[in-house]
């Protein structure tokens, strides 16, 4: 599994109340690729208030790894 794991999540924050939590790991946002922080900083660097946020995740499920998807407005 390729992307970047979640540390720490405000839990005042919008990706908060939308699902993310710490231990997932991030592999997309809005279908582009995500490995590193320069790869997040760019992305979310180019989003604008009211732009839609779609998060491809993995999360450990035990002895599977569940893959879902996080929706949300960014503000």
């Amino acid at each position: 599994m390729r992307g970047l794991l979640v540390q720490e999540v405000d839990p005042s924050g919008i990706a908060f109340d939308a699902g993310v939590t710490k231990n997932m790991v991030i592999e997309r946002i809005n279908r582009a690729p995500v490995s590193t922080t320069q790869d997040f900083e760019r992305i979310v660097g180019g989003l604008k208030p009211g732009d839609p946020v779609v998060l491809h995740v993995a999360s450990n499920d035990g002895d599977r790894v569940r893959h879902s998807i996080v929706q949300f407005t960014f503000q």
